[in-house]
């Protein structure tokens, strides 16, 4: 959360690693390697101190040093966040269920839904992220069928139950938008959208205490080049690992590149 470490998954000769950057004035200094085997999106807690992954629909969770990994969710999907001190872990659904619930893991207990909505046509649940006091979840939203996704929050209660006055949307169109993430204030809300044909990264303010939208959504950064775009080492959209620091977003840009050839005839 303050930027100073960046987790990141490499493949190597050897397999799969996570490696641990610290970030400082020049560039990244490779400080930590974890070979732990095929693994996917590794996510970091606030305070850099915990790392959690994915593999073969079983998340683990270790400290970053002298730690063991440690298994907290089994039959999930691929982990979205880490709380502050890597105490809470969330995890999207695995095994694509009727309805696809964001999964809360902690060491030593079952996982359990994050949070239930009480509708009948039931919101699918993807990307969720605590906001940084913990007292609100921000997630990418959609009902079975439907192409659109809206970013949306809803605040964490005792018993995972929100009602649907509860839910508030920070997006309400016909685009995609995917992989919210918070601002380290809790101010704005940056995502993912094709709102203007390729993906790029948009925001939207939100008041301080209600986390209702204080504002337009407007452009942070696009990605129009056929040659550059945002995408990651997977299909799934959280395999880019937008992430906000104080000053300055981190994500993956895939770079192509080709040639033309010409075979002279006589």
């Amino acid at each position: 959360m303050d930027g100073r470490t960046l987790a990141f998954s490499a493949r190597e000769p050897r397999g799969d690693t996570i490696q641990l950057a610290e970030l400082g004035r020049s560039l990244p200094v490779a400080s930590s390697t974890l070979h732990l085997g095929s693994h996917v999106r590794p996510v970091l807690s606030g305070d850099g101190r915990t790392v959690a992954w994915w593999n073969s629909g079983i998340g683990y969770a270790m400290g970053v040093k002298g730690d063991s990994p440690r298994e907290i969710c089994r039959t999930c999907g691929q982990p979205t966040h880490l709380n502050f001190d890597g105490s809470k872990a969330i995890f999207e659904a695995g095994h694509s269920p009727k309805v696809e619930e964001l999964q809360l893991a902690k060491l030593g207990q079952n996982p359990r839904p994050l949070f239930h909505i009480q509708e009948s046509r039931q919101w699918m649940q993807a990307g969720g992220r605590f906001s940084p006091d913990e007292r609100w979840v921000a997630f990418s939203g959609w009902h079975e069928g439907e192409h659109q996704r809206q970013i949306l929050v809803v605040p964490v209660t005792p018993d995972g139950t929100v009602a649907p006055d509860q839910v508030v949307e920070i997006t309400n169109d016909g685009y995609a938008n995917r992989e919210p993430v918070w601002s380290p204030d809790g101010r704005r809300i940056y995502f993912l959208s094709d709102r203007d044909g390729p993906t790029c990264v948009w925001a939207r303010d939100v008041d301080a205490g209600s986390k209702r939208p204080a504002g337009d959504v407007f452009a942070v950064a696009h990605f129009h080049s056929a040659g550059r775009v945002l995408r990651g080492p997977s299909a799934n959209s959280g395999s880019i690992g937008l992430s906000a620091a104080g000053n300055f977003l981190v994500l993956t840009l895939t770079d192509t590149k080709g040639n033309i050839w010409a075979r002279g005839t006589r």
